[in-house]
């Protein structure tokens, strides 16, 4: 790796303070202007299709038909979503210069005569469908239609993606490292379009979302590259530092992001203008990935896989500990076993031995009472044969 991004991966802090600016400045432009609603944007035309949400069951035959009548002059779509109460609304944006007179009209007649058609399904279960048509920036649907479902979706992201790495590395440092990855990902990416005034589509939030999922693989791919290295076995004579800036897997990410990008490239050329505003958002997006890959998560990684892995050998080190006074307790109760035995054992043998030298003590009396009497008749008859 080189000293650059060696040196540059140790400066959390000063990495911590440039998302802060841009953050800061993100939202300043972001209140003050609101995001950039361009010109052919707004001027796109858009008509809405709303039904209630009991009759959502008949939501794909209602498509169809518009669909139908419609057919190749729709540029894209906003999914049907429920946007207030049980209503449930389906947009189809076209360009400025569309002729959508006689083709909403058509569409108003067509489903008009479904509901006078007695044996029509929509008019046998009173499906209401309304038809809008209106110039509008696509921008305000954006709101309605994808933030709030965009952040439950992030959200539910994020704590899988925790809950993955977590599992999968045995680290909850390395799980909360993917979730800022993710948060990192979604939010600067949003926080740079604002700032560079790239006009938002709805493809912009497929290409937000697609950051936050290119920073959780990128953040993925050097986590393991340092799982990988902290089980080596000179890691126990290394720094968190050292083990960190060894394993950043830069090469792998480099060649992963400039392959995307050149195909959001191609794509944003072959789409035409509408997809150069996405491929410019994908841009973004691709680039803060390999940011939070390369130089972010490290630069975080290294201070908390320092107080983890302290933590880790301080329970270690009070495990082995306990270990050994349990070692020695056991050792010890098993020595107060022994010598009770052998207490047990030896207390017989020296009742033994007690009675015998009883016994002995006892015969050697008996002895000395018999052997006195013998004694003393021996020396009566002695004096008497002298006196004669």
């Amino acid at each position: 790796m080189s000293k650059f991004l060696t040196k540059s991966v140790k400066k959390v802090t000063l990495l911590s303070v440039i998302l802060a600016i841009i953050l800061a400045a993100a939202i300043v432009v972001g209140t003050l202007f609101g995001f950039n609603k361009d010109a052919t944007v707004k001027s796109n035309q858009t008509v809405t299709i709303s039904t209630y949400k009991h009759n959502e069951a008949y939501l794909d035959d209602i498509m169809s038909d518009c669909e139908d009548i419609f057919e190749d002059k729709i540029l894209y779509e906003i999914d049907s979503t429920v946007l207030y109460e049980d209503i449930i609304e389906h947009v189809y944006v076209f360009s400025a210069d569309a002729d959508l007179e006689e083709t909403v009209a058509e569409i108003k007649a067509h489903f008009e005569a479904r509901k006078n058609d007695a044996n029509d399904e929509l008019a046998i279960n009173d499906v209401v469908v309304n038809i809008t048509w209106h110039q509008e920036s696509n921008v305000s649907y954006l709101a309605k239609n994808y933030v709030s479902r965009a952040i439950i979706a992030s959200v539910i992201f994020a704590i899988l993606a925790f809950v993955y790495v977590t599992l999968r590395f045995r680290r909850w440092d390395m799980g909360l490292l993917v979730v800022l990855a993710i948060v990192l990902g979604v939010g600067f990416t949003t926080a740079i379009i604002a700032l560079v005034r790239i006009p938002v589509t709805a493809s912009t939030v497929y290409a937000i979302a697609g950051a936050g999922l290119l920073a959780t693989i990128t953040a993925i791919m050097t986590l393991h590259r340092v799982r990988l290295a902290s089980k080596e076995e000179d890691a126990k004579n290394k720094s968190a530092a050292e083990i960190v800036t060894n394993a950043i897997a830069w090469k792998e990410i480099v060649s992963l992001c400039a392959i995307l990008a050149v195909a959001t490239l191609f794509t944003g050329i072959l789409v035409g203008k509408a997809g150069i505003w996405f491929a410019l958002s994908a841009l973004v997006g691709i680039v803060m990935a390999a940011f939070i890959g390369i130089l972010y998560v490290p630069a975080v990684c290294i201070p908390l896989k320092g107080v983890v892995d302290a933590k880790i050998a301080n329970k270690t080190v009070r495990y082995k500990g306990a270990e050994k006074t349990s070692t020695k307790t056991k050792k010890a109760a098993k020595k107060e076993v022994v010598e009770e035995q052998e207490v047990a054992v030896e207390a017989p043998v020296e009742e033994a031995a007690e009675e015998v030298a009883e016994e002995t003590e006892e015969e050697s009396v008996e002895e000395d009472v018999e052997e006195a009497p013998v004694e003393e008749t021996v020396a009566e008859e002695t004096e008497e044969e002298n006196n004669d």
